[in-house]
């Protein structure tokens, strides 16, 4: 049977602009056929020294396994976002990119102590709100179709397995407006299963963004290379029903002016 989740290929570059709350894998794990998932992230940033950005991200997402080896994730993220102008308040909400993307498991290899597998990652996501006739930093969404692929390998043993995911997206804008820039990011977990019920996991991520464009225009402080560290702990209540918490905070950031604080998520998996 597919574990849908181990890393669920939500990862740091979900979206395809930089966002407060883009940080960090959403890990979970589940061994049903289907698993839903609802998750509220917090996380603040700052476009230069004149712009911060707040930002409170709630996401609903499916994951289902179509063949023992065929998953398919869905994701659809409600975004609420307090600015702050050189001292003027401003505020904006509306859903960001839709995801919709599969993983296939190319190779599997099975003893009864551990498993490796090997999955191939591809998919697409697209900005569902319009544009509107504020500046850059209130668009909550990338206003493009994003496709993006990946690959992911993970090592299970007895109670711990080791993950890691390469991702990248090229956003193909839906007009001049808006161009979100190329992304691509590296992450890697360890998880460890403590007792029956709480498991840990520790992450690190690597994200490359390029700047966006804004009508034609460089948006300053949007491009970056920037690596993130991050623990989550996770417990499964029942058979059906699982709490992960976890934090992420940057540990260093290349950029001309882009910087992020750390980010907390809150995530409930049913089923």
């Amino acid at each position: 049977m597919l574990r849908l989740g181990l890393l669920a290929a939500l990862c740091i570059g979900t979206a395809a602009a930089a966002c407060p709350t883009c940080v960090g894998p959403r890990l979970g794990d589940s061994e049903h056929d289907v698993s839903l998932t609802s998750s509220t992230t917090f996380g603040i940033d700052w476009l230069g020294k004149d712009i911060q950005r707040d930002e409170l991200r709630e996401e609903v997402g499916a994951a289902f396994a179509v063949r023992p080896r065929l998953g398919l994730e869905l994701d659809v993220p409600l975004v609420w976002r307090w600015l702050l102008y050189s001292g003027d308040r401003a505020t904006s909400w509306g859903v960001a990119d839709a995801l919709l993307q599969a993983r296939v498991d190319v190779l599997r290899a099975e003893v009864p102590e551990s498993s490796d597998t090997l999955s191939l990652i591809g998919g697409a996501q697209s900005s569902v709100s319009p544009l509107t006739s504020d500046p850059y930093a209130s668009q909550v969404g990338s206003n493009a179709l994003t496709p993006r692929v990946g690959v992911q390998f993970r090592h299970a043993d007895q109670g711990w397995g080791v993950s890691t995911q390469l991702l990248g997206g090229w956003p193909i804008a839906y007009s001049a407006q808006l161009q979100a820039g190329r992304w691509a990011s590296l992450t890697a977990a360890a998880d460890y299963q403590a007792t029956r019920i709480i498991r840990v996991q520790v992450i690190a991520s690597l994200k490359a963004q390029e700047h966006a464009l804004w009508s034609g225009a460089p948006v300053a402080a949007t491009g970056f290379f920037a690596g993130f560290v991050g623990a989550q702990l996770g417990i499964r209540a029942t058979k059906w029903l699982a709490l992960n918490a976890a934090v992420f905070t940057p540990v260093f950031c290349v950029s001309d002016g882009y910087q992020h604080s750390p980010v907390f998520r809150l995530t409930l998996d049913v089923l």
